[in-house]
């Protein structure tokens, strides 16, 4: 009998081990989600390995229904999937899921949909998607992000006759904008606010790995009439050009002027350029990097207005994003700022020291490595005054 139940017991781990291995895909995979699951969905949640699903290796995906702000969660959502007689596509095959719970999305007041990597560090690209927008055929702004900095945006048209389409990186998807990405938002273009998105068929593929060089530093000031964009890179390999990249209001952004990456070496390099032609207001600046193969990043964007304005520090994301948070100083007094990260028991978790010219510059601070919770950043100005923010990590 002991031998029984011992072969029963092994028999039993190997049928187990069986099916939760072949649960697990790598990259490439599409996520076709063709059942309901309202066990795991009722955190408002779908997840790879939900909904009919596999569970990619790696790589833990988050859809759900987006606030206001078009990031976070929106309070009391669900995550439905359906099929065609709830849709009534013109497709009668089509099936997908949508934002809930089970009512029309003009009454639930959904503002968005995200597709997001639960973990910041870990990246993806997506290949193509199944969109249908089954209530209204208004425009729907697809943004794309990478560690809560936006790499670009494309507009998407529905079908009038209501039928499913498929955009790819062939076409609608730029390779630019949906490579090596962690964040994904889907909302209707103003000034239209009706959204009855759905979703399947959802193509993905590893990122193509982190460009040869990091940005450290952008920054910007006034310089008489005009803005000196400075930025500094780390390890630099194999980047081809940069190119300087403005706008007005942060979103469209165009070349304003291209600059040769100088020869690689390991110590870190900084590059200028005096704007002469400056934009009314405020003018958005970031940095795109170029490879000789032809991959693409950006730096963070910084924003420097052109005239007088009130100095700012901005902080953000906030809650921090992977433990990272950017700080921006608009128009401070020139001098040595000192950054400090204080737990709620008083304690300095970590601290970091930066000079900063007038004008506007960067700095990132990564706090990856603490325990989640609440911690109050303060910053220490050139003549010993104090800023104390509440960061949520």
């Amino acid at each position: 009998m002991k031998n029984l139940n011992l072969s029963f017991l092994l028999l039993s781990f190997f049928l187990f081990w069986c099916v939760t291995s072949q649960a697990q895909v790598n990259l490439p995979y599409s996520l076709t989600f063709s059942s309901d699951d309202p066990t795991d969905w009722t955190d408002g949640i779908a997840q790879d390995g939900e909904g009919g699903t596999s569970k990619i290796n790696g790589l833990s995906l988050l859809i759900y229904t987006a606030a206001a702000d078009h990031t976070t969660l929106y309070p009391g959502s669900t995550i439905v999937w359906h099929n065609n007689t709830y849709y009534a596509s013109s497709t009668s095959s089509y099936t997908g899921i949508t934002s809930g719970p089970d009512v029309t999305a003009t009454i639930n007041g959904v503002p968005a949909m995200v597709i997001k990597s639960s973990d910041n560090s870990v990246n993806f690209s997506l290949k193509s998607i199944q969109l249908y927008d089954w209530g209204f055929a208004n425009v729907i702004t697809i943004e794309t992000y990478d560690n809560g900095v936006i790499k670009g945006s494309v507009d998407f048209t529905p079908d009038p006759d209501f039928a499913p389409l498929t955009v790819s990186q062939a076409d609608l998807l730029t390779v630019a904008f949906f490579d090596n990405i962690d964040e994904i938002r889907f909302f209707p273009k103003a000034p239209i606010t009706i959204f009855n998105l759905s979703m399947n068929d959802i193509s993905l593929e590893a990122a193509s790995g982190p460009l040869p060089v990091t940005f450290s530093n952008i920054s910007a000031r006034q310089q008489n009439k005009d803005i000196l964009v400075e930025w500094k890179v780390e390890n630099q390999s194999g980047i081809q050009k940069y190119d300087l990249e403005r706008s007005a209001g942060g979103r469209a952004f165009t070349i304003i002027a291209t600059q040769k990456a100088i020869a690689d070496h390991g110590a870190a390099t900084t590059y200028h350029w005096l704007d002469q032609n400056l934009l009314p207001g405020n003018n958005f600046y970031r940095i795109k990097s170029t490879d000789i193969t032809g991959r693409e990043a950006y730096s963070p964007v910084i924003k420097m207005y052109s005239g007088n304005s009130k100095p700012a520090l901005l902080i953000y994301p906030n809650p921090a994003t992977a433990g990272i948070v950017h700080l921006q100083m608009n128009n401070m007094p020139g001098g040595t700022y000192h950054i400090n990260l204080v737990n709620s028991a008083g304690q300095v978790m970590l601290t970091k020291a930066t000079i900063h010219e007038t004008g506007s510059s960067y700095e990132t601070l990564n706090f990856s490595s603490l325990t989640k919770g609440v911690y109050i950043l303060e910053v220490v100005h050139p003549d010993r005054s104090k800023s104390k923010s509440t960061i949520v990590y």
